[in-house]
């Protein structure tokens, strides 16, 4: 699915920030979180949270930091849950914050490219820095931060439409998040303008490419659920799976069962993928072959989800070469599955 339209929510404190991410969230969406304090205060990562730019002081006016995170079913960052912040100070900083949910996001990395433009000059106009992306149909969002003595809206550029902003009026940070509501071809964007109904301090502001969810996910082995006898090289007590797993196929990196074995398992669980929504186009591929002198050997394949099996086949008359195999699932096998981030491969390996 493409980037559309956010989910937002906002918070004001004391002593620390909190926003509550809106129970209309889904899991596998992306978060951006944007949290303002005045210069007493200290801002922390979050539970859960990337730092997409680090705490930053505009003269006197306010220390801003913007973070990126991905819903979770459960738990911290999960629908419904509190995001909170302790910011300390000596005296009680005010401090602001805001939540953007975005669905249609990558769900490795949310974010494509990003810049911030630390403004120490007091105005009602704020300007934007530039970036220029290399991937096509992401959307830009632009966040102003700026410490206000009053003032109640922020005015977006044109192409832009306002999401959610958040002011206190009295001399603390206030935050203002717009987006361009469609996907933007690969190119420079930002360098635009906001303004402010009511002239303020300092500020800070952030122009954000949000990276498309593709449409093909490949999801590779990466934690050990059984081993089989070797790895070659030696995995060094580290994970197996990392010899099989890699992005670009090595067959000088493989794992290896007993001599002559008999139904010898080996299972290792992908990475977390998100649900496609569709049950075609789910593809296994992987690499076998018979080796120490054995002429022939089989190899019943399997896809797990947890302990649950959704489609077991059989290769048999695996050559003495590498070779790559593949297998589909059948619709009604890719059905079953409902959590895609629970999948493993199983292969059981005999030697005739």
């Amino acid at each position: 699915m493409p980037i559309a339209a956010p989910l937002t929510a906002t918070g004001n404190g004391t002593s620390n920030a909190h926003v509550i991410i809106p129970a209309g969230a889904e899991a596998g969406q992306g978060m951006l979180l944007v949290i303002a304090t005045q210069p007493d205060g200290t801002i922390t990562t979050p539970t859960g949270w990337t730092v997409v730019s680090p705490p930053q002081q505009a003269g006197s006016g306010v220390i801003t930091a913007l973070f990126k995170a991905i819903v979770q079913e459960s738990g911290v960052n999960s629908p419904g849950s509190t995001v909170t912040v302790d910011v300390g100070g000596t005296i009680p900083p005010r401090t602001v914050s805001l939540v953007a949910v975005y669905p249609g996001v990558d769900q490795v990395d949310p974010v494509h490219l990003f810049d911030d433009l630390v403004i120490a000059t007091t105005g009602t106009v704020r300007a934007t820095p530039e970036i220029t992306t290399t991937l096509a149909d992401c959307w830009i969002v632009e966040i102003v931060t700026s410490k206000q003595l009053a003032g109640t809206n922020y005015t977006p550029p044109a192409g832009f439409t306002r999401r959610a902003q958040v002011f206190r009026a009295d001399s603390s940070p206030a935050i203002g998040l717009g987006d361009t509501n469609a996907a933007e071809a690969a190119g420079t964007h930002g360098g635009d303008t906001w303004e402010c109904d009511v002239s303020g301090g300092s500020a800070i502001t952030y122009t954000v490419a949000l990276a498309p969810r593709l449409d093909t996910q490949t999801a590779r082995p990466v934690t050990d659920v059984t081993d089989w006898t070797t790895a070659v090289p030696d995995a060094g007590g580290g994970q197996q799976a990392a010899r099989i797993g890699e992005s670009i196929r090595d067959d000088a990196t493989y794992l290896e069962t007993a001599a002559n074995p008999t139904a010898e398992v080996g299972e290792w669980a992908f990475q977390a993928m998100v649900d496609p929504g569709v049950h075609t186009g789910h593809t296994l591929r992987y690499v076998l072959w018979t080796a120490g002198g054995a002429t022939s050997s089989s190899a019943v394949v399997s896809l797990m989800q947890g302990a649950t099996t959704i489609a077991t086949w059989t290769e048999n008359d695996v050559p003495d070469t590498p070779t790559v195999f593949s297998h589909t699932l059948a619709e009604v096998d890719a059905a079953d599955i409902t959590d895609y981030a629970d999948l493993r491969i199983r292969v059981s390996a005999t030697v005739s």
